[in-house]
This record gives C-alpha cells, sequence and structure tokens, in this order.
C-alpha cells in the first residue's frame, strides 16, 4: 500500500493518465472532424498509423464513437495504460530509476501503439474491401433503381401512348362503322334504285313488245283520251310506227280541257294538243296516218250493244267499235282501266301495265323542286 501512494509510482501514473485522457479527447476530436470523406485506399492506412478512430470513422461515415473498431481501438489505449501502471508499480517496488521506468515506458506505449496501429491497418484493409463491395452493391442497386424508374417512365409513357393510340384506333374504328354502314345505306340505295330502274325498264320492255305485236300489219290503233294526255314518252314514239283513229270525242275532251281547265290538268290538255300536232305530223312524213271518227250510231245500237249515251266513255268505245263492226280492223289502246274493260267486251284492246310511270315520276319532282 506504501507502494501505491508512493512519489515514484503516483508521478508517473498521473502523467499516464494525461496522456491517456488526451488521446482519448483527440481520438473523439479525430472522430467528429474526420467523419466525412474518402481519402482512398494508402490514404486510410497512413491515417490508421497516425489517428486509427479517424480512419474507422471515415469508413463507417458516422459522426460518433459508437463504432466497433472505433471503441476496440479505446479499449487498446486504456490497456495501454493498464499496462503503464504494472510498469509504474514493478519500478515502485523494485526501487525507482528515472531512466529504466522511462525506457519502460516507452516501450510499452509503443508497443500498444503499434500493435494498435497494426490492428488498425488489418481492420482498415477488411472494412475498405467490405465497403468497396457494399459500394458497388449500392451503386448497382442505384443504377437499377435508376433503370427501374426509367423503364416505370417509359412503361407510363408506353401506357399513356397505347391509351391515346386506342382512343385513335377507336376513334378510326367508329368512323369506319359510320362509313360502312354510310357505304352499305348507299349501296343499299342503289341497288334499290336500279331494282326500281331495271322493273321500269322491264315494264317499258313488255308494253313495247305489246305495241308492237301490232306493228306493219293493217291494224289502226284507236286511243283514248288519257295516252296522249299522262302516257310516257315512250309510248308516244311507239305510236309513231302505226296508223292511229282518233275520236272527235276525245279530241274535242282535249280541247275543252286546255280551254277551261286549271293547273295541272290544263297542263294535260296541252300536253294532248301538241303531241296529237306531233303525231299528225310525223304520220304524214311516215304514212302512219292519223284519223279521227265522229258519232255514226244512234240509240238502237247504244241499246244493242248494252252502251250508254250518257257516258262519255261508252260513246268514245262506241265510235271505234261501229268502224270495227264495219270491217275496220283496229284495236284499242287506253290507260284507264274501266274503260279497257269496258271496250275489251266489244272490241280487241292493249293491256298496258302502267302507262304514265316515267310521266308521274316528272310531275312528282316538279312539285317537289
Amino acid at each position: 500500500m506504501e507502494t501505491i501512494i508512493s512519489f515514484p509510482f503516483l508521478v508517473p501514473v498521473t502523467i499516464m493518465l494525461f496522456v491517456m485522457l488526451f488521446n482519448q479527447a483527440f481520438g473523439e476530436e479525430l472522430v467528429k472532424s474526420e467523419a466525412k470523406g474518402s481519402p482512398g485506399y494508402i490514404g486510410y492506412h497512413l491515417l490508421a498509423m497516425v489517428a486509427p478512430e479517424a480512419a474507422f470513422a471515415r469508413l463507417y461515415s458516422i459522426n460518433n464513437t459508437n463504432a466497433c473498431e472505433i471503441k476496440k481501438a479505446q479499449y487498446g489505449v486504456i490497456a495501454m495504460f493498464i499496462a503503464s501502471l504494472l510498469v509504474c508499480y514493478k519500478h515502485a517496488v523494485t526501487g525507482w530509476a528515472f531512466f529504466p521506468l522511462l525506457a519502460d515506458l516507452l516501450m510499452t506505449v509503443g508497443a500498444f501503439f503499434l500493435g494498435i496501429r497494426v490492428w488498425a491497418a488489418v481492420r482498415v484493409h477488411n472494412i475498405y474491401k467490405q465497403r468497396k463491395v457494399f459500394q458497388s452493391l449500392e451503386s448497382m442497386i442505384a443504377e437499377k433503381q435508376k433503370e427501374a424508374e426509367k423503364m416505370v417512365r417509359q412503361q407510363k409513357l408506353l401506357e399513356k401512348q397505347n391509351k391515346k393510340q386506342r382512343e385513335k384506333n377507336s376513334q378510326i374504328e367508329a368512323r369506319n362503322n359510320q362509313i360502312n354502314i354510310y357505304v352499305e345505306n348507299k349501296q343499299r340505295m342503289i341497288q334499290q334504285h336500279m331494282d326500281r330502274e331495271k322493273a321500269k325498264v322491264d315494264l317499258m320492255r313488255r308494253n313495247i313488245e305489246r305495241m308492237k305485236k301490232y306493228e306493219r300489219q293493217d291494224i289502226v290503233v284507236a286511243i283514248d283520251t288519257n295516252i296522249l294526255m299522262e302516257g310516257d314518252d315512250y309510248l308516244i314514239d311507239e305510236l309513231k310506227k302505226h296508223r292511229l283513229l282518233i275520236s272527235k270525242d276525245v279530241q274535242m275532251e282535249w280541247d275543252d280541257i286546255h280551254k277551261f281547265a286549271s293547273g295541272e290538268k290544263k297542263r294535260k290538255g296541252l300536253r294532248a294538243r301538241n303531241r296529237l300536232k306531233d303525231l299528225v305530223k310525223t304520220g304524214k312524213q311516215t304514212g302512219n296516218l292519223v284519223q279521227f271518227t265522229v258519232k255514226k250510231w244512234d240509240s238502237e245500237f247504244m241499246k244493242e250493244n248494252n252502251l250508254l249515251e250518257t257516258n262519255d266513255d261508252d260513246c268514245i268505245i262506241a265510235d271505234y267499235l261501229y268502224e270495227y263492226q264495219q270491217g275496220r280492223n283496229l284495236v284499242v289502246l287506253s290507260g284507264d282501266r274501266m274503260f279497257e274493260i269496258s271496250a275489251s267486251v266489244h272490241l280487241p284492246t292493249i293491256e298496258l301495265e302502267d302507262y304514265q310511270l316515267f310521266s308521274r315520276e316528272k310531275r312528282k319532282g316538279k312539285i317537289a323542286g
């Protein structure tokens, strides 16, 4: 006990305690000031030789002394202090001598100093390698994250473009559907129009064929009022190839309609007069003359044939029937169904299907216009 509290022991112990505390404080300051930065592999080893705590702080990139290697370095300093205490105690027991004590202390401090730094260099090497691997992995992860983020952005952009394209395709498809429907409707309308026109042409052909049966024969076509008033132009052209017989009652009816009627009926009367004029003129040129017949029958004739003198159609039929009974070879042409039926009882007739198909459409077109 006397040895421990003696001057030769307390003086060097106090000095070593001061050295230890100074080293600890210096190390903590280095840790705080050197916590950031990366001096490189050689720089880390040089720093480990000078101040291990600073090297570990930089490697761990921390601003405290909680790293395991930093604590171990501090434990080494404490161990060095304990070893120094033992050296001082030894010299205090055996007899105090300054230079031998100084030599032993320097050797002890030097051994611990060198040992701590060698250990620090080895740990710095291992930690540096691990850190490089970790940094490489971090770099790869960061790069992959950037690639993933880029792919996500590209994916979003692609989805946005795809959405726009789908919307555009949808609009195009809808437009195409509208066009297809429009085209189909137009095709259907065209087909319907062609079917109607074909039906008209077929009807016209049948009417012409029925009239052609009496062409170039010694047959006269006796016509009714409405043929020249309402008949289609192709029928009038066909009539130019035949000799015609017209009752004066028919001619007078056209004239009365032209003079006293109005509107469309007046126009029909004028049309009949103009057509009659053209037929007479053409007949003189071709030899297919237009002839007229007047009333030659009496009341007895009407009774014998069951005709009414008070009926205009019966009077016209009587005119043609009288000529027919006198041996005139004729056939009656009318667009009036009732007139045709009445005439067919006594006379041969030409049965037309629709004698004013085109004329009626022209009149409708004028009204619509």
